[in-house]
């Protein structure tokens, strides 16, 4: 079986079911392949551990990040295992039993607010009519609902929020959650109700316009570079050290939940992690 055909196969349905999203990073992955094979078709047979070792010198050539090479073969594992299913390729050549992904060091720099900087952005509170508001409010919104994610934030819907409680699905794991809304949540909440301009509760789609999964996805990545420059100013101008991004909301309320003497269970529950060693 090709591989660049079965690919193409599991891009066509990420795309008819709107998983947008995975779509890009398989279509990436084989974009990657190509070159490697410089155009040359690829069988599943031809995948075993020299083949990736290669490939693992080609990325490291090219100069990739651990964090990115570990991306690509996570992806042509999560394909190769896909492939298997479907019969296109035996179980007993698996390659990634000898070859292992976890081999990347994947790692990232501690990312939480120290408890005095995310005091001062509590008070940085900018007026509605300051351009920094809306970014603002996403991420204390994403902070005081146990670091939502900014594509789950986007998707919000109105009927999904209580008087109390809000109920979701997050799409990157499937989890269902219902989150305690905290006072200071509500406040933003309301805030943007009375802007309540069809069923989503943050103005980031144009319902007449934003109507496919694809229009919508390019929406995300445009809002979220926008919230993410927005973020880099205000944490200039409060003097935190800690560049702010989007994640670090994420990242803030977990840290914070550990020092108030939340157990790691919890917080992995809360983050939504499959494990407590991920969540460590």
């Amino acid at each position: 079986t090709s591989f660049f055909k079965y690919v193409d196969e599991l891009v066509a349905n990420y795309i008819s079911t709107g998983r947008v999203g995975n779509a890009k990073i398989y279509r990436d992955t084989k974009r990657e392949v190509y070159k490697f094979r410089n155009g040359l078709d690829l069988s599943f047979t031809d995948i075993d551990l020299s083949f990736l070792k290669k490939l693992e010198n080609f990325f490291r050539a090219k100069g990739y990040k651990e964090n990115t090479m570990s991306v690509f073969f996570r992806t042509l594992r999560s394909i190769y295992n896909k492939a298997i299913a479907d019969d296109c390729v035996k179980k007993s050549l698996y390659p990634f039993d000898t070859y292992k992904v976890s081999q990347f060091d994947t790692t990232t720099q501690k990312r939480a607010l120290s408890q005095t900087d995310l005091k001062h952005l509590i008070e940085f509170n900018p007026d509605p009519e300051n351009p920094l508001f809306k970014s603002y409010n996403y991420f204390m919104f994403s902070f005081y609902m146990m670091g939502m994610n900014f594509h789950d934030m986007a998707f919000l819907e109105w009927d999904q929020i209580s008087s109390e409680k809000l109920s979701y699905t997050r799409a990157k794991t499937g989890k269902h959650f219902i989150v305690k809304i905290l006072p200071p949540a509500k406040l933003i909440i309301d805030h943007f109700r009375t802007f309540k301009d069809g069923k989503y509760v943050f103005p980031i789609f144009n319902e007449l316009k934003h109507t496919s999964p694809q229009s919508k996805h390019n929406r995300i990545k445009k809002i979220l570079k926008i919230y993410n420059k927005d973020l880099k100013e205000i944490g200039s101008s409060l003097m935190i050290e800690t560049p702010l991004t989007s994640y670090v909301a994420r990242h803030t309320w977990a840290t914070s939940m550990k020092k108030l003497g939340a157990s790691i269970g919890i917080i992995s529950e809360g983050l939504g992690h499959d494990s407590e060693e991920t969540t460590q």
